[in-house]
């Protein structure tokens, strides 16, 4: 009896001891779920790009600035918003796409960088989001008859010239597994034909990337993405660009340095790190 009621304060007392080390190891086994997850803190939107890109997140953000992000910071003095990155980054990551590698990026939408930003995909990215498809199964292109030089887009007889003349349209069809059918997608060199240096020296490219582009998006559904001649109209409408005027950062050698950053950099990469 004695020995029994000597062991009983011996027993509650281990009982108050083994709550703790049982409770770290709980605690250590959520952090390292979370961290597979994708839920703990520091490993939202911005740690998984940083961690894909095998980066430190400060030096990931200086990237982004330096490049996807370059053309708001210097629209908006440097000051771009927290929306406009976590809009990046998720559609980046929902697509599989780089966004140091140039195949998304982010320009003004409005007069000195008011209003959303739009995101532009170049060809790089809507191939890589093509070939990233599962239902994607292979692309042709048709070019149409010749287009007469008469028609006239500024610089027309310049690109034409001793070239044989131009196809008046571009066709791109896509073939899904999932589809017995192509979808096909024409476009025609008069309305699509800028002024711009890439049209002038590239114009059946350009054309050609035109056609895959309103293909892809009418065969895969990808909404809110433009090309670069789409979001260069867009600006010209909102006034965010002089009309026939070059993008922000495009064809300068002037480029002012960056500026350090967003403010509230501390802030920034807490709001991203929840999303």
């Amino acid at each position: 009896m004695t020995r029994r009621r000597a062991g009983a304060p011996r027993k509650a007392q281990s009982a108050r001891r083994d709550p703790e080390p049982q409770a770290s190891l709980t605690t250590a086994r959520a952090l390292k779920d979370e961290a597979r997850a994708g839920t703990l803190v520091g490993m939202g939107v911005l740690g998984r790009s940083a961690a894909r890109a095998g980066l430190a997140v400060s030096l990931y953000l200086q990237a982004l600035q330096a490049g996807a992000m370059a053309r708001l910071e210097e629209a908006r003095a440097g000051q771009w918003s927290q929306h406009d990155l976590q809009r990046l980054l998720l559609v980046a990551e929902r697509l599989g796409l780089d966004p140091l590698g140039g195949e998304i990026y982010a320009v003004p939408g409005g007069p000195d960088g008011a209003g959303p930003a739009l995101l532009v995909l170049g060809v790089d990215g809507w191939c890589r989001v093509l070939n990233a498809h599962p239902a994607y199964q292979g692309v042709e292109f048709r070019e149409g008859p010749v287009y007469e030089a008469a028609h006239g887009t500024p610089g027309a007889s310049q690109a034409i010239a001793g070239d044989g003349g131009l196809p008046a349209w571009m066709e791109c069809s896509l073939h899904r597994r999932d589809r017995r059918v192509p979808t096909t997608v024409r476009e025609y060199m008069a309305e699509a034909r800028t002024d711009s240096p890439a049209w002038l020296s590239h114009p059946r490219r350009m054309l050609r990337h035109k056609a895959l582009v309103q293909c892809a998006r009418v065969a895969f559904g990808l909404a809110g993405l433009h090309d670069p001649d789409e979001a260069r109209r867009v600006q010209e409408a909102t006034g965010a660009l002089p009309p026939g005027g070059l993008p922000r950062g495009q064809g300068r050698t002037d480029r002012p340095a960056s500026r350090g950053g967003p403010v509230g950099m501390g802030e920034l990469k807490a709001a991203l790190c929840r999303v």
